[in-house]
């Protein structure tokens, strides 16, 4: 292979430890490694040269990321190496620049974990590339779900010279996130727990006491009031409100009015 040098030089020299040719899912030629002086890891996925159409797909890992080789395992099925030779593409994957759910990375180089270790693969995907099959690739596309969309965006924001187009899905918004975790679990416990709405325990001794209808009616207005109020900051959910008059707490309007 030969020599190349990093355009971001917090990446060192490229080194690919595994160069193979797989049969499954389908033929393939694969390639793993990563750049010296840093986390950062790689994995490639390139077609037989008569089942290449000069693109690529790069999946960006939901949640922390941390794992260049999803691909080949169970979550393969989000952007699997079958589904990319079947588009004429091969398939990038990266850690994106630190080895599972260690994010010390965060506190010294954030931009890295959120799209430089990315675009670097992709980068040196397309040397890699125009070596295989005589000329780089001349459409790249990236995708990522859940905590893989914003970094997706990053990716085709900050190189737009790598990337012609991006698939972010499972995008988080303004009720996503801790506040809607929160909210959902409140909610849960108003429409769900019944018996843990209706009762309390009191005193060392644990007795179970029935609150009064008013504590009650409290609890559920609390419930209620959070919810809608959260959800309709996000006209997307408006189907999730919709629903939720099935349910008996959401019987009081977010004004408080019994309806």
């Amino acid at each position: 292979m030969s020599e190349w040098q990093a355009v971001d030089r917090y990446f060192g020299h490229p080194v690919v430890d595994v160069d193979e040719w797989r049969e499954e899912p389908v033929r393939h030629r694969y390639l793993h490694g990563g750049f010296t002086g840093t986390d950062t890891r790689f994995s490639f996925y390139l077609p037989p040269p008569d089942q290449y159409s000069g693109r690529f797909l790069q999946h960006i890992e939901g949640g922390n990321g941390g794992h260049e080789n999803t691909a080949m395992g169970p979550l393969g099925s989000l952007g699997g190496i079958a589904f990319a030779i079947s588009c004429g593409a091969y398939l990038v994957e990266s850690n994106q620049g630190h080895f599972a759910d260690d994010l010390s990375i965060l506190r010294t180089e954030p931009t890295v974990a959120a799209y430089r270790a990315s675009v670097i693969s992709a980068r040196y995907s397309r040397h890699l590339a125009a070596e295989m099959y005589g000329h780089p690739p001349e459409h790249g596309y990236v995708f990522g779900g859940s905590g893989g969309s914003p970094r997706t965006i990053l990716c085709l924001e900050k190189a737009p010279d790598v990337y012609d187009g991006a698939i972010p899905y499972i995008m988080g918004h303004v009720t996503s996130w801790s506040l809607g975790f929160s909210v959902q679990a409140n909610a849960t416990k108003g429409a769900w727990c019944e018996d843990l709405l209706g009762h309390r325990r009191d005193g060392a001794g644990g007795d179970r006491e029935p609150l009064h209808g008013s504590d009650l009616w409290t609890a559920r207005r609390s419930c209620t009031v959070v919810s809608v109020r959260s959800a309709s900051r996000c006209r997307g959910l408006d189907s999730h409100v919709r629903l939720s008059r099935d349910f008996r707490f959401t019987r009081i309007r977010a004004d408080g009015v019994r309806s």
